[in-house]
C-alpha cells in the first residue's frame, strides 16, 4: 500500500506542478460582463434519442431508435421518427434501407417538411447521401438525428425572421442549438454549407455546449482560479474569450477541443468557442461553451448583446445546472418521455402487435437479461 501511495503522491505532484506552471504562463483572461441587454426573441430546437432505454430496452436490441425533435415554439408538436439500422445487410442494401427511411421521413407531413427538403437540397444530398452516413449504426443515427435537428433549426430561424419582419417594433432574434455548430462529424463541405445557409437566413444562431472535455480541463479552471477576482468572484454573468492560440502559449495543444480541424485537416465546425457563465452567483463555476459562428465572432459587441439577453431567460432551476437558457429547457421538456409515459406507450403498443410480432418482442425482452435463466 505504501509504495502505491508514494507513487501516486509523486505523480499527482508532477501533475500539479505542470498545470500550475502552464496556467501561470497564460495572460489574464479577457472578460466581458454581460450587461448589454436588448429586446431579443429567442427560440431553441433540440433532437434527442428517446428509444435507447424505452420499452425495457427492447428497441435497442431490435436496432430501433426513436428520434424526437422539437422547438420551443409552444404551438408546435414534437416530431417522433423511428429509425432502424440493420447491421446484417451488405453495404448496398444498407444504403438503400437508410435512404428509403429518409425518403419516408421527408414525405411525412410535419412542421419541418419544407425545411427538411430545402436542407437536403442545400447540402447537395438530394441524389446521394454522404458515405459516412452508412458506415456504422452510430454514424447513421447521428446523421439522421442531426438532419432532423438542423432542419428544425432552419425552420425556427426562418419563422423567427418572418415574424420579426412583420413586427416593426421587434429588434432582433436568436436561435439556440443544444450542442456545437456542426453536423455530426462531417467535414468541411457540410460545415461551410450550413454556415452559408444560416448566414443567408440572417438570424444569429449560437450553440450551447454543456458537456465537453474542455469544460472539464483542469488547466482552464486553474487559470480562472488564478484570476478569480476578474472571473469566478464576479457578482454578474460574463463571457471569457478563449481560443486554441491562447493555450498554445502554455505549451498545451487544445485545438482539437475547438473542433476546427478534422482528421483529414478539414473544418468540421463553423464556430469559435467562448466560455460563458449566465449564473450571477459569485464563485459559481457553472460554465457553458458557447459556439459562435465565424461570421458573427468578430462582432463581439453583438455577441455580448445576444448573450446578455439570455440573462433574463436563464433557467431558475438546476436543469442541467443554473443558467441553462429557458428556450433550450422548454424544447427538451417537449421531447423527453418520462417513465410513466413510456410505460403507457409500451402497454398500448404490445396490444397492437400481432402474434408473431408479440413473440419477437418477448424474444428481444428475454435477450435483455441473457444469459440469466429465463422463467
Amino acid at each position: 500500500m505504501k509504495d502505491v501511495l508514494d507513487a501516486l503522491e509523486k505523480v499527482f505532484g508532477d501533475v500539479q506542478n505542470g498545470i500550475i506552471t502552464a496556467a501561470e504562463k497564460l495572460p489574464a483572461p479577457e472578460v466581458t460582463p454581460l450587461t448589454r441587454r436588448s429586446a431579443t426573441q429567442t427560440v431553441a430546437a433540440v433532437a434527442v434519442d428517446a428509444g435507447q432505454s424505452l420499452f425495457k430496452g427492447v428497441l435497442r436490441e431490435a436496432g430501433i431508435t426513436l428520434i424526437r425533435v422539437s422547438s420551443s415554439w409552444r404551438d408546435e408538436t414534437p416530431l417522433t421518427v423511428p429509425f432502424w439500422f440493420n447491421p446484417f445487410l451488405d453495404d448496398d442494401a444498407r444504403r438503400q434501407q437508410i435512404e428509403s427511411q429518409i425518403d419516408t421521413i421527408v414525405q411525412q407531413p410535419s412542421f419541418i417538411s419544407e425545411s427538411l427538403t430545402s436542407l437536403i437540397s442545400h447540402m447537395g444530398w438530394q441524389t446521394q447521401l454522404p458515405s459516412q452516413a452508412y458506415n456504422t449504426a452510430e454514424n447513421a443515427l447521428n446523421f439522421v438525428r442531426d438532419l432532423l435537428e438542423w432542419a428544425t433549426l432552419a425552420h425556427v430561424a426562418q419563422r423567427l425572421r418572418d415574424q420579426l419582419q412583420t413586427h416593426p417594433d421587434a429588434t432582433q432574434g436568436l436561435v439556440l442549438r443544444d450542442g456545437a455548430l456542426r453536423f455530426a462529424h462531417f467535414s468541411e463541405s457540410a460545415s461551410q454549407r450550413l454556415s452559408d445557409l444560416f448566414q443567408g437566413i440572417g438570424v444569429p444562431i449560437l450553440g450551447f455546449v454543456k458537456r465537453s472535455p474542455l469544460l472539464r480541463h483542469p488547466l482552464l479552471h486553474y487559470w480562472l482560479l488564478l484570476h478569480r477576482a476578474e472571473t469566478l468572484d464576479r457578482p454578474e454573468p460574463f463571457v471569457v474569450w478563449i481560443g486554441d492560440d491562447l493555450f498554445a502559449q502554455a505549451g498545451y495543444r487544445l485545438e482539437r477541443y475547438f473542433g476546427q480541424q478534422g482528421q483529414q485537416g478539414k473544418q468540421v465546425r463553423w464556430g469559435r468557442y467562448a466560455l460563458v457563465r449566465l449564473d450571477a452567483q459569485p464563485g459559481s463555476r457553472h460554465f457553458f461553451l458557447v459556439d459562435i459562428p465565424l461570421y458573427l465572432y468578430p462582432n463581439r459587441e453583438q455577441v455580448v448583446v445576444l448573450l446578455s439577453n439570455l440573462i433574463i431567460q436563464r433557467g431558475a432551476t438546476a436543469f442541467p445546472w443554473p443558467g441553462y437558457p429557458v428556450p433550450l429547457a422548454e424544447a427538451h421538456r417537449k421531447v423527453r418521455l418520462d417513465d410513466q409515459t413510456a410505460r403507457l406507450f409500451e402497454s398500448v403498443l404490445r396490444t397492437r402487435l400481432d402474434q408473431d410480432a408479440a413473440t419477437l418482442w418477448r424474444i428481444f425482452l428475454a435477450l435483455m437479461s441473457y444469459p440469466e435463466r429465463q422463467e
